[in-house]
């Protein structure tokens, strides 16, 4: 059955080649051109050829801003539209105009549709799966736990000078001979492997404080002992809560979960219920510590579908010169799903895998290439190198005409192989399917492209701050306000702090974190009018009562960032708590308070907001020559020198932090910030730091 499913698919796509061989019949299309663009849009290529042939061409205003990378050299313009179409699934038709016209037909937007249903069976299966691993390891034995474990935590040696595009290959080329249960479980182990529930003995942690293992484990844990009706909520896209101390709408932390170490100690006493094991590297808790009385997690499905994005909140209280402090703790997270092992079991990826050319054919048709007779691709390396970026040096070096989709959340690590063709065509098949079209063209895909290109956002956005980075500009705050409007409210869910800890982010030249961090408050930005954004840039609070409806639900939106505020997560939380607002380096603190309640005094007793814009500020970075076990000490000085194009005089910059003698190593960074604070008396305050920043590190090349 799914043998004919696949020769009907691909015979499908053979006719409509055929097919537009009577649609495209002008004489002019004959004519040899040269399309040669790295990351464009279908309406630039299509202009491109337009101006070569003189035959009028366009596309559907829906497919106008999808993202091509053509690198063809003395084709016949008919083929290469023809390869286009063909390539994504679309087709031609002649108006009543005369021109040419490529559209999305009925049968491509099903199977795009049914690619999103398959996605989102093989998130649920994924998640689902994952969690039923993790319940079944956690209600053994801490003994049979550990030996089920066991086989599952054993990881590969690579010496420690292996370039990163070698083990990529051979991590790959691992991959593929493992079942999914050889994938999944070693995931579930890593998850696990620093985890202790409670009245079990700790186990051994790589970081002193916070471990990502440990705090993985704990919210598995949580998940394993919550039932189908709250994962089909999660599926459903609702945030989940797990507390100490529930609320109404709020999920009790199941008995024997246990939060993460950081949550259950203070910064004043973690050295006295933490071991360092020098044959380990690892922390070891000398007793154990029982949950805070107020911690607890959010929860919810990444709006990708391929990971857990999670919240822990938790209130430290403890004596600290003679007083009792309590300090509310909110760090956010994300626990990574192994999505492509389902996804590669649904009939959308087969098909995909059958229409690319099997590894094993392409040493035959790398035989005997030769480079193209054009110059050598260039690359910047102060832009990102991107997997459409290296289809062009794949193109040069083997003259094979390229067409593909290009995306910029595909990024490639692999700058040593460029001159290697068939290492680049064997590290791009792990995010690409690769078809050496039998019309004598390399066609590519990029894998899960239903999903990417409902986030990319246009090009013609993208570059101009590209282009005014590159020159050594600082970005405005209007330069990332227009990046945050192309963010459509769907998307909005994909732009999240946590997401950016991820591989699949959103790569630019520019420092492009502050749009994932600070997304609520840009997009309540760009809602403003030209004389509000004016009064708001003197630094003076305005209050909400001065917007309109729209902008106050986006002034709210703002308020409670990515997640529900903590007092709907954690019942009875004391009134005089204090939250840390992670005031960035080199922030007056006089004027930015360091905690929520002071940041409340100082703000009007009214619902408002206020925009500061900082000048830049130069820090340098340097490392003393002691360090602790697992630990590297830095020293910070405040300078007048710092980053610029033409490079940095470091004799002068250590001149002026003080330095007797050169250090070991050094980081000098230039950082311009822009704040926003948002406040709702009598307890919500919110503060966004857009902190854009340029580095340059010294070295003398000696151990430290």
């Amino acid at each position: 059955m799914r043998f004919w499913m696949v020769f009907a698919w691909l015979s499908s796509a053979l006719l409509l080649a055929v097919a537009q061989e009577t649609v495209l019949t002008d004489d002019a299309l004959h004519k040899p051109i040269t399309v040669w663009q790295r990351l464009a849009s279908l309406a630039e290529v299509l202009d491109d050829i337009r101006k070569q042939t003189g035959v009028p061409l366009r596309c559907q205003d829906a497919l106008r801003e999808t993202k091509l990378a053509v690198y063809v050299q003395n084709r016949p313009a008919r083929e290469v539209l023809e390869q286009i179409a063909s390539l994504f699934g679309w087709r031609w038709r002649r108006d009543e105009g005369g021109s040419y016209v490529l559209y999305l037909p009925d049968e491509t937007r099903r199977a795009l549709e049914r690619a999103l249903r398959d996605d989102r069976a093989a998130t649920e299966r994924a998640l689902r799966e994952v969690v039923q691993v993790a319940r079944e390891w956690l209600r053994m034995p801490p003994d049979a736990r550990a030996e089920a474990m066991a086989p599952y935590l054993q990881t590969r040696e690579y010496p420690a000078d292996l370039p990163y595009s070698v083990y990529l290959m051979e991590e790959r080329a691992a991959q593929r001979q493992m079942t999914r249960e050889q994938r999944i479980k070693p995931l579930v182990a890593h998850y696990l492997s620093e985890y202790s529930p409670q009245g079990e003995p700790p186990k051994p942690k790589r970081n002193a404080l916070f471990s990502d293992g440990d705090t993985e484990g704990s919210l598995l844990h949580c998940l394993s002992e919550a039932g189908d009706a709250a994962m089909n909520r999660l599926l459903a896209g609702h945030t989940l809560g797990f507390s100490t101390r529930p609320t109404p709408d709020v999920s009790p932390l199941p008995p024997r979960v246990l939060l993460p170490f950081w949550t259950r100690c203070t910064q004043t006493d973690a050295e006295s219920l933490l071991r360092y094991d020098s044959e380990s590297g690892k922390y070891i808790e000398v007793r154990p510590f029982p949950n805070p009385e107020w911690g607890g997690y959010w929860v919810r499905l990444s709006a990708w579908g391929d990971s857990l994005e999670y919240q822990i909140v938790t209130l430290s209280v403890f004596e600290y010169d003679g007083k009792t402090e309590k300090f509310l703790n909110v760090v956010p997270g994300r626990l990574p799903l192994p999505l492509e092992e389902y996804l590669a079991e649904t009939e959308t990826w087969r098909q995909w895998d059958s229409w690319a050319t099997p590894m094993e054919e392409w040493n035959e048709r790398l035989k005997e290439r030769k480079p193209l007779d054009r110059p050598k691709p260039v690359l910047n390396r102060d832009e990102p190198l991107l997997s459409a970026y290296v289809l062009e040096w794949v193109a040069w070096r083997i003259g094979y005409p390229v067409i593909s989709d290009a995306s910029r959340y595909v990024p490639a690590w692999y700058r040593d192989q460029l001159d290697n063709p068939s290492a680049l065509l064997t590290l791009l098949s792990g995010d690409l399917w690769l078809r050496f079209d039998p019309s004598g063209y390399l066609l590519a895909r990029h894998k899960r492209f239903w999903m990417l290109n409902r986030f990319e956002i246009p090009e013609r956005i993208v570059r101009p701050l590209e282009a005014k980075w590159l020159a050594w500009q600082w970005l405005s705050l209007d330069d990332y306000a227009t990046l945050a409007a192309a963010i459509s409210d769907e998307q909005a869910r994909g732009f999240t702090w946590a997401r950016r800890r991820g591989r699949l982010q959103f790569w630019t030249a520019f420092d492009n974190s502050s749009l994932y961090s600070n997304l609520p408050a840009l997009r309540f930005w760009v809602s403003l009018s030209a004389s509000q954004r004016q009064h708001a840039l003197s630094g003076e609070w305005i209050p909400e009562g001065t917007l309109t409806l729209p902008q106050r639900r986006l002034f709210r939106a703002a308020l409670y960032h990515d997640f529900p505020p903590p007092e709907q997560l954690l019942r009875d939380l004391p009134d005089d708590h204090k939250q840390s607002l992670a005031i960035a380096r080199g922030l007056d603190a006089d004027e930015f308070p360091e905690f929520v309640h002071e940041g409340l005094r100082q703000a009007p007793d009214m619902p408002a907001f206020r925009v500061v814009q900082g000048k830049p500020i130069n820090e340098l970075s340097v490392l003393k020559p002691e360090s602790e076990p697992g630990w590297r000490t830095y020293r910070l000085y405040t300078v007048s020198s710092g980053v610029n194009r033409e490079g940095v005089d470091w004799k002068k910059v250590f001149q002026e932090a003080g330095l007797q003698e050169d250090p070991t190593e050094a980081t000098l960074e230039t950082a311009v910030n822009i704040v926003f604070e948002f406040t709702l008396p009598l307890r919500q305050f919110e503060r966004y730091i857009l902190s854009q920043s340029r580095r340059a590190e010294f070295s003398t090349g000696a151990s430290p």
